[in-house]
């Protein structure tokens, strides 16, 4: 059994040589005869002696550990991005806290000040929408946000990247394609804490981009916003019951997530209401919800694995301070059609390929 508190100075004792010779064994280093080196090793691992993280960082300045902040790791398309991130960054040495807030901006904060305290080499925030965690890291610590919603850009601040696909061009393909499709009723549906209906907000604004360029008024009747006060497959089953429930009418919907979408499948399945033809639906992520769904969803693949792989280049890059050409990096995303938007396509003068 392994004993965390053996010494350098008990292997030394043991093995009848130097602490200095120990310490060049452990460490690679100095002039050690190959029958010492090997040895000294095998006697530190048979007394089950465990290096000090502390003291084999304490001349680097570093910890070799980074924070992972995000807002719901039961999502999808987060926990997609943590994954890829976590692995991508133990592969280069690096060991990471994974923090969920919950989409709590104070949670977040107490995350932020706790990581700070751990001396982690930077941080990676994935998703959230918050001001006041991201305003309250240091300058001196870098950091990557992805996906990343600031009602403020002066908040990305010191050494900061931002990673993520350009939102409001993406909910204006997504409305245009619906409208692509024949839909004249196009519902906005949302499910999200602290959520602000405003053009600044770029999934919004989007979605109010593409009604004008298709010709199209907004009834704000089809803009279907719940505070997340629940799941948001719930919530989104509950907001589209309500409207419906209100004789509003509706052809298409725009849903900020395959979650929210399939909130929306299932009210319209309860009511014998046809997907794809009377109602057509489109989400975002392409999680496994909207494979599997019946009818499957029509959905948009947001690059998730490479939002990681930028993240954790320019991270590291930042970290090892390398200069760094682009600090906004927008990855390309693309429409996937499935069983929710079947049907005849409508000659429109736009193109909502990207």
């Amino acid at each position: 059994m392994s004993n965390p508190k053996v010494s350098i100075y008990d292997i030394a004792h043991a093995g009848n040589v130097s602490v200095a010779t120990v310490s060049n064994v452990l460490n690679g280093k100095g002039r050690v005869s190959p029958a010492t080196r090997e040895r000294i090793s095998a006697l530190a691992q048979e007394m089950g002696y465990i290096p000090s993280l502390a003291a084999k960082t304490l001349g680097k300045n570093q910890t070799y550990t980074i924070g992972i902040i995000t807002p719901d790791v039961s999502n999808e398309f987060f926990s997609n991005i943590v994954l890829e991130v976590e692995t991508q960054l133990y592969e280069h040495g690096y060991t990471s806290y994974i923090c969920n807030t919950g989409n709590d901006p104070l949670r977040e904060n107490k995350y932020m000040q706790d990581l700070m305290q751990r001396n982690v080499d930077g941080l990676v925030l994935a998703g959230g929408t918050s001001d006041l965690g991201a305003s309250s890291i240091p300058s001196s610590v870098p950091y990557v946000a992805i996906d990343r919603n600031s009602s403020n850009s002066s908040h990305f601040k010191g050494s900061c990247a931002l990673v993520g696909n350009d939102v409001r061009s993406m909910t204006h393909d997504m409305t245009c394609f619906l409208a692509q499709h024949g839909c004249q009723r196009i519902a906005f549906l949302i499910s999200s804490k602290g959520w602000v209906i405003a053009p600044e907000n770029n999934r919004y604004g989007g979605y109010l981009d593409a009604l004008n360029d298709c010709g199209m008024h907004l009834d704000k009747n089809l803009i279907l916003w719940g505070p997340h006060a629940m799941s948001s497959r719930t919530e989104a089953r509950r907001l589209v019951a309500d409207s419906l429930s209100e004789d509003i009418e509706m052809d298409g919907i725009v849903a900020m997530g395959d979650r929210v979408a399939l909130g929306a499948v299932e009210e319209l399945r309860a009511r014998d209401i046809a997907i794809g033809t009377d109602v057509k639906i489109i989400g975002m992520d392409n999680s496994p919800y909207a494979r599997i769904c019946r009818p499957s969803i029509t959905t948009v693949d947001r690059g998730t694995k490479r939002m990681a792989n930028e993240a954790v280049r320019v991270l590291l890059g930042l970290i090892e301070k390398k200069r760094i050409s682009v600090l906004n990096v927008t990855v390309p995303y693309r429409i996937i059609e499935r069983e929710t938007t079947m049907g005849p396509i409508q000659n429109l003068p736009f193109n909502v390929d990207r």
